[in-house]
């Protein structure tokens, strides 16, 4: 699916941030740590298919198509299902394993033939995730250490190729003795959090090495500051005058980006007066405190528009287009999951249906701790949600709406739910509807292709 999906699209060269990454898996750049890599992990995992791209002239992007393909394939057909399965519950099935890759092909494609650290980041977080379960059931105390300090490796290798991921390594940490190790001696637990904490060092170590020959230090994170100021601090304030941003490889447009300007953050900033010396965290957290009607419309308007997929290529090829088709396939994913969810809550609870014939599927029940799960796997989409937002940035939100339609649909379920509240749902649908759509429109109203006066912070 996902060779088709790169033999559809065709893609020669990768533009902008695609480029970089590509660029910095070269072995000759790669192995001289230039000042430019900022995580080396990401690199290092593009290095085999990079090096083996120089083998074959006229080829060059094959290597990256045909490894990559093989990768996601296996798992977002494997691995994704079985984790979700684990925390979420469900049925698992061929047809519905082929879902969400299906839906990524659809939705994202950028995401699979360009490449970003989006993707790789979540599949990183994931198969952390997948490790540790394993560990929790393994007999062997060699499989059961050497499984988390494979977990480990792969956290901290989420969070050095996105650093906004470092949220949910913290919560894995504490969720490794009181989770994973909850069963298990004292001993255990100590063992088993030494061994992920172990793991998490082995990979942070090269990371170090290169900011002592670029930086001067010998800190083990990722450094993003691109100055003075923090990149993560300087996503914040951007935010706050940005409804979204896009990017464009349309050869007409006077600039790479596609701006959506906030009018309510616009009218903030003026009121403030804010320029650079005031860009901090404690500066926007003051913001917050004395606005925060202002900024919960925001942080709505945020939240819509990165769920409003209509930028699915990632770089957009025409700067006036607005996947107006794009949008409303997306928010009718959106609405089928909210009743599949409501129709799985209902189904669960047994009085409700006391009376009726209905037989429900046997499905794997989700755990009681899946609120925790939840937030471990949207807590990059969290921490983003008040910055700049590219819809990019939300695709764990976005796959794990996939991932509740393809494996906690029951059509009986949605049959009764919808057969016995129907006018309630068409209400409620309704008004949802008009309210996306709403903002989706007014947002796309804002577009502007040179760079606004109010995108000043750090520039």
């Amino acid at each position: 699916m996902f060779i088709a999906l790169h033999q559809l699209h065709g893609i020669t060269n990768f533009p902008f941030d695609s480029s970089l990454y590509w660029s910095l898996s070269d072995p000759s750049v790669f192995f001289n740590f230039p000042k430019t890599i900022r995580g080396f992990f990401y690199p290092l995992l593009l290095l085999p298919a990079h090096l083996l791209s120089s083998t074959h002239s006229g080829y060059e992007l094959h290597s990256y198509r045909i490894i990559s393909s093989f990768i996601y394939g296996y798992l977002f057909t494997n691995i994704v299902p079985v984790v979700y399965q684990q925390f979420f519950g469900g049925k698992l099935t061929l047809a519905r394993r082929l879902i969400p890759p299906f839906l990524v092909a659809i939705l994202s494609p950028g995401l699979v033939v360009f490449p970003l650290s989006d993707l790789p980041a979540f599949i990183l977080l994931i198969c952390a995730l997948h490790l540790l379960l394993k560990s929790r059931i393994a007999t062997s105390v060699y499989r059961t250490t050497g499984f988390s300090v494979l977990a480990g490796m792969l956290a901290a290798g989420a969070y050095n190729t996105r650093t906004i991921y470092i949220f949910s390594v913290l919560l894995l940490f504490l969720a490794v003795p009181l989770y994973f190790y909850s069963r298990r001696s004292k001993i255990h637990k100590i063992l088993g959090t030494l061994c992920f904490v172990l793991g998490v060092g082995l990979l942070s170590a090269p990371q170090s090495v290169i900011n002592h020959k670029r930086h001067g230090t010998w800190t083990p994170t990722v450094i993003t500051q691109s100055s003075t100021n923090s990149l993560f601090a300087l996503q914040l304030m951007w935010g706050i005058t940005m409804q979204r941003y896009e990017t464009t490889i349309d050869p007409q447009a006077p600039t790479p980006a596609r701006y959506f300007v906030d009018p309510v953050g616009v009218q903030l900033i003026a009121a403030e007066q804010l320029e650079n010396s005031h860009i901090s965290i404690m500066n926007y957290m003051a913001l917050v405190t004395k606005y925060p009607i202002e900024f919960l419309g925001i942080y709505s308007r945020h939240l819509i528009n990165g769920l409003d997929l209509r930028d699915g290529e990632i770089y957009i090829r025409n700067i006036r287009a607005q996947s107006t088709m794009a949008s409303v396939f997306n928010f009718t994913i959106v609405a089928l999951v909210l009743l599949v969810a409501l129709s799985r809550y209902i189904s669960s609870n047994t009085t409700f249906y006391a009376n009726s014939l209905v037989l429900f599927p046997d499905r794997t029940p989700a755990k009681p701790s899946w609120p925790l799960w939840l937030l471990v796997w949207l807590l990059p989409v969290f921490a983003i949600l008040p910055g700049a937002v590219e819809t990019r940035f939300f695709f764990p939100l976005h796959l794990l709406l996939y991932c509740t339609l393809a494996f906690n649909t029951s059509m009986l379920e949605l049959t009764t739910l919808i057969r016995r509240h129907w006018m309630a749902l068409l209400f409620s649908l309704t008004l949802l509807g008009a309210l996306y759509f709403a903002v989706s429109t007014s947002t796309q109203a804002t577009l502007q292709t040179t760079i606004p006066l109010v995108y000043r912070f750090g520039n």
